[in-house]
């Protein structure tokens, strides 16, 4: 299996307010990669977001990660 590479920054980019039926709203999140000069872009919900922070706090308990 191809590696996608280490990552070097993630920021959120922006953010979609979407229906389907119901509102909701998409985060993009900008990756950059050591080795790629292009990003690339993932989409996520609120929820998807939020349990993404909660993941990280638990594996990175140390790392200051910006709210």
């Amino acid at each position: 299996m191809q590696q996608e590479g280490q990552l070097t920054s993630v920021q959120v980019h922006g953010y979609q307010k979407r229906y389907d039926p119901e509102k909701y709203y998409m985060y993009i999140l900008r990756i950059q990669r050591k080795g790629q000069a292009d990003p690339t872009y993932l989409f996520r919900t609120y929820k998807e977001f939020c349990e993404f922070y909660q993941k990280l706090c638990i594996h990175f308990p140390l790392a200051k990660v910006a709210r």
